[in-house]
């Protein structure tokens, strides 16, 4: 199963293509430098206009935290990705 690197995963964007990814066969790795906000009510990035989304990285899935202006965050992410 090829292995697939999204940067800016934990965001809406991100978080959709993960999900998509994996309906299509791919195992899949998230990389952001922070980790999805909690879903709450009160939380704007889940306002209730899109009742899909949902802010926690979907199972399966490796969510891996650094800084893409670091080059060894982005080499360890980036290892084993096809």
């Amino acid at each position: 199963m090829p292995t697939a690197l999204v940067t800016g995963g934990t965001g809406y964007v991100g978080l959709r293509l993960a999900r998509n990814l994996q309906k299509h066969g791919y195992t899949v790795r998230l990389f952001d430098i922070r980790a999805p906000p909690p879903l709450e009510p009160s939380n704007p990035a889940h306002d209730g206009r899109d009742e899909h989304y949902e802010a926690v990285v979907p199972a399966g899935v490796q969510l891996i935290l650094g800084d893409i202006r670091k080059l060894a965050d982005v080499e360890a992410a980036c290892a084993d990705v096809d």
